[in-house]
């Protein structure tokens, strides 16, 4: 059984005892939008990252690299997304 967006990041959001709307940032001409909760237990932020329209593709060099130089998420890299999210935090 897999949960959906919605039900894991309530999870999440509970289990770091996050209060508080999230602060929204728009990246990359609206393509990228992140959700970012800050007021958490323990220094704890919990973000949620979308796509717009991008499907199930993992959204990384292999795929972004060869979008036009126009298109908002050329040369997009989630794993380095994701490596700077979890690297600041031991």
């Amino acid at each position: 059984r897999y949960y959906s967006v919605d039900q894991s990041l309530d999870f999440w959001r509970s289990a770091n005892q996050c209060t508080g709307a999230p602060d929204e940032v728009q990246e990359r001409d609206g393509a990228v939008h992140t959700r970012r909760w800050k007021h958490c237990a323990d220094g704890v932020v919990t973000e949620l990252v979308t796509i717009a329209a991008w499907g199930h593709i993992w959204p990384g060099p292999y795929f972004t690299g060869d979008l036009p130089p126009d298109n908002p998420l050329a040369g997009y890299d989630a794993a380095e997304v994701v490596w700077n999210f979890f690297s600041r935090f031991p």
